[in-house]
């Protein structure tokens, strides 16, 4: 699992308005959906993004976490009335299914615990989960570990 939390949008709609707020949204979702898996990721709601990846190594979620991280950061924020640029980023936690009795609200907390643990240390940073093997029913659908890969969860906008 990956969960997203864009840093600093209060700012942007503060400053800028809803209307670039919405941009935003938008803009980080399209970012999102360019990097993972068709229908993988989802909006949760305000600035948060989930993605569910399936059969997908931790190295490859931490490498797609850091594929959104970096391009939210180095997307060319303009705003579209002032013209003025801003910096935005984003909070990131990943998180694996740790046993067989592991809820998918558990999974969920402990990628919220990891992002707002990055969130309390800086910036725009990445707070992964130590890698754990193990299967488990999530949305009564079995998962099940094939040889080096682990079913992972991660942030974004779904295709239609």
């Amino acid at each position: 699992m990956i969960l997203i939390d864009i840093d600093n949008f209060k700012t942007v709609n503060d400053t800028h308005g809803h209307s670039e707020g919405d941009i935003v949204l938008a803009e980080v979702g399209r970012i999102i959906e360019d990097t993972v898996p068709r229908g993988s990721g989802f909006r949760m709601g305000g600035d948060e993004f989930l993605c569910l990846l399936v059969q997908t190594e931790l190295k490859s979620a931490e490498l797609l976490a850091h594929r959104i991280q970096n391009a939210i950061i180095e997307h060319p924020w303009i705003s579209r009335e002032s013209k003025q640029t801003y910096s935005i980023g984003a909070s990131i936690g990943v998180a694996i299914i740790e046993d067989t009795a592991m809820s998918l609200e558990d999974l969920f907390k402990l990628a919220d615990s990891k992002m707002y643990e990055g969130k309390r240390k800086a910036r725009a940073k990445s707070y992964l989960q130590p890698k754990k093997t193990a299967s488990a029913s999530v949305g009564g659908q079995q998962l099940r570990r094939h040889r080096k890969t682990e079913w992972i969860m991660t942030d974004c906008f779904p295709k239609d």
